[in-house]
C-alpha cells in the first residue's frame, strides 16, 4: 500500500489533453489517482473497473474544471504544509530587514 502511494506521489500531473489521449492502462490509472490526490473534484466515481475512454473523458473534464478555476491544487509537500496557516501559503517575507 505504501509503495503504491509513493508511486502515485511521483506521478507528474499532465494538463495537456493531447498527451493524455495517448496514455493507456496503468499509466492512465496512475494519472487519475494523482489527480484525485491533488484534489480534483470530479473523480470520485472513478474506480478500477472504469474503462479507458471514460478515464480520459474524466481527466479532460478535470483539466477543464482546473482551467476554469473551479478547483486548485492542494498542498502536497510537507515543507509547504508547515507554512500553511488557515488556507494561506506563506512563501517568504517581503521585508526581512525590517524589525
Amino acid at each position: 500500500m505504501l509503495e503504491t502511494a509513493a508511486c502515485i506521489a511521483q506521478v507528474k500531473l499532465e494538463f495537456d489533453k493531447s498527451k493524455i489521449q495517448s496514455k493507456t492502462g496503468p499509466v492512465l490509472r496512475d494519472l487519475v489517482k494523482a489527480f484525485k490526490n491533488a484534489g480534483a473534484p470530479n473523480l470520485g466515481q472513478i474506480n478500477s473497473k472504469t474503462k479507458v475512454p471514460e478515464l480520459k473523458l474524466a481527466l479532460f473534464t478535470t483539466i477543464d474544471l482546473f482551467n476554469k478555476g473551479e478547483w486548485g491544487l492542494t498542498v502536497v509537500s510537507e515543507a509547504q504544509a508547515e507554512f500553511e496557516v488557515e488556507g494561506e501559503i506563506f512563501e517568504g517575507y517581503d521585508d526581512i530587514d525590517s524589525d
